[in-house]
């Protein structure tokens, strides 16, 4: 499925951290904050092929995402299971939080940020972040980090809870990358008609020139059964 298929995230600007008291070193895992790591694990074996090449900047290279009912403040959250890959060269004073996106772009839940402290070139490192928040569409995660003194940061989106690791917007930045976020349909099985529902966005930073989606309906099986082409306004977004 291509990138202009029905994937979706969302973009967010970021202005860059405010660091206050608030702000958290990495946690220590308690007992029920481990349930996920084993299938953690295996999606970040599955995700390295797809990994991008080491830059200047860190990337996530593994995104996995678990909820509970329950934790220990008996609360409803979220689990983000993340492996993040240094840059090519050492960074100081690394931090991030995750974010929450609606289907308008706009956040839902904003996390503390997560001290890291130095990230060594190359070496990875799994981090775990909890956040009670309500269900929601897409989410971010923000790094912020110095380099030789000079301030340096990244904003990454995912969308999918076990395929695919979040892209960098940095990435994105000289092509256009166009993603369908929030999905949905309603099918009349008497009149044969289907209503189908999503949003759009160009998150690359050029502008996509006449675009053609291709919308697949398939039946329990999996096989398409129907196909049908949609360009977006006048194709250009």
């Amino acid at each position: 499925m291509s990138r202009g298929h029905l994937l979706f995230a969302v973009l967010l600007l970021f202005s860059g951290p405010v660091l206050t008291a608030a702000d958290k070193k990495e946690p220590a895992n308690l007992a029920w904050m481990e349930a996920g790591k084993a299938d953690a694990k295996a999606a970040f074996a599955k995700q390295a092929a797809a990994a991008p090449k080491p830059t200047t900047y860190p990337h996530f290279v593994g995104e996995y995402l678990w909820s509970g009912r329950a934790d220990d403040n008996y609360k409803p959250f979220f689990m983000f299971e993340l492996r993040l890959r240094g840059a090519t060269r050492p960074l100081t004073s690394a931090r991030y939080r995750v974010v929450t996106l609606d289907p308008l772009r706009k956040p839902q839940t904003s996390g503390p940020w997560v001290d890291l402290g130095q990230l060594v070139p190359g070496v990875t490192r799994d981090l775990s972040y909890k956040l009670n928040a309500p269900t929601f569409q897409a989410f971010q995660v923000e790094l912020a980090w110095k380099d030789g003194g000079k301030d340096g940061q990244e904003i990454s989106i995912a969308w999918d809870k076990v395929a695919m690791v979040p892209v960098a917007l940095s990435d994105v930045a000289t092509l256009p990358f166009l993603i369908s976020l929030n999905q949905n349909y309603e099918h009349d099985a008497n009149l044969k008609i289907a209503t189908v529902s999503f949003h759009l966005w160009n998150i690359g930073g050029r502008p996509a020139k006449e675009v053609v989606q291709t919308l697949q309906f398939k039946d329990d099986k999996g096989k398409t059964v129907h196909s049908h082409e949609f360009k977006p306004l006048k194709g250009d977004i």
